[in-house]
């Protein structure tokens, strides 16, 4: 049974770590602000820009693979999920804390993440604008602490296309499942933890 998309409770746009931390990622917005949908298309890749910058420059995030083993399985394991402030406070993420911890931030600005699951990993999604027919842009949060933002966007673009082009092709949804927030909130009722 997939219960991926409860991943979304994990988003936590409201926990009061996050609104204030949003303060230092407006400043690295190159307007001083973080607005949203508002105003034009040219102005959502650069919130996003500004939100990784103070990931990397202000709360130090680094990956760290965080294994835990509770898998009837011989030698299975799984990597836990931190809450989006744990990241913040321990300034570490794996993959899919760095993915819960921006698809937080993201939604808290009023933009629509998603989370988006691959075969042993995690990415973030964006929406370009705010309608039906934007395209989704992609970021690996595992290269927040160590590279520029152009580099993790062209990996996660790459790893998505990859992925969704290898689901398409063999007819399995698990190899690329994205999750938008706004339909993890509206059509399955799945509200943040905190």
């Amino acid at each position: 049974m997939d219960l991926s998309r409860y991943l979304g409770a994990f988003v936590t746009p409201n926990a009061p770590a996050l609104m204030a931390f949003l303060r230092q990622a407006a400043a690295l917005h190159p307007q001083k602000r973080l607005v949203g949908y508002q105003g034009d298309l040219s102005q959502v890749e650069p919130q996003v820009r500004a939100i990784f910058e103070a990931l990397k420059r202000q709360a130090e995030i680094t990956y760290v693979n965080s294994v835990i083993a509770f898998s009837p399985d011989q030698g299975a394991a799984n990597q836990r999920v931190r809450l989006p402030r744990e990241c913040l406070e321990h300034h570490q993420a794996n993959c899919i804390d760095g993915t819960v911890l921006v698809a937080s931030l993201l939604e808290a600005i009023s933009l629509n993440p998603a989370i988006v699951l691959i075969p042993g990993h995690a990415l973030l999604g964006w929406q370009t604008w705010n309608d039906e027919t934007a395209q989704w842009r992609y970021l690996e949060t595992t290269m927040i602490g160590w590279s520029t933002f152009e580099e993790a966007q062209a990996s996660g673009e790459v790893m998505a296309d990859r992925y969704r082009k290898l689901a398409t092709d063999h007819q399995d949804n698990s190899l690329f499942r994205s999750w938008p927030l706004r339909t993890l909130r509206a059509e399955y009722g799945i509200t943040p933890l905190e």
